[in-house]
């Protein structure tokens, strides 16, 4: 039985060094549960990373900016998108 991961060549060489199918079947499984450990960081990184980036919530962070009176007009802050039709929005 042989994993080979790119990212990971460590757990490759681990994987060659073994012989014994009983072997094999506990050590794969550890190697698995290591590879799970390491996703579950990964995504944990992706959403720490996510939650910085995020603004502050406050006046003056909104979205969309609606105007009906003397005009109908809406902005999105975000993308600087203008349209003078709120209804569609």
């Amino acid at each position: 039985m042989r994993y080979h991961f790119e990212s990971q060549s460590t757990l490759y060489e681990k994987v060659n060094e073994i012989y014994n199918q009983y072997e094999d079947k506990s050590t794969a499984g550890l190697l698995i549960a290591e590879l799970y450990e390491n996703e579950i960081k990964k995504k944990e990184q992706q959403l720490k990373n996510t939650e910085n980036s995020k603004s502050d919530i406050g006046w003056g962070h909104q979205i969309r900016s609606y105007v009906l009176h003397p005009y109908r007009m809406v902005k999105d802050n975000r993308t600087n998108y203008e349209s003078t039709s709120p209804d569609k929005v």
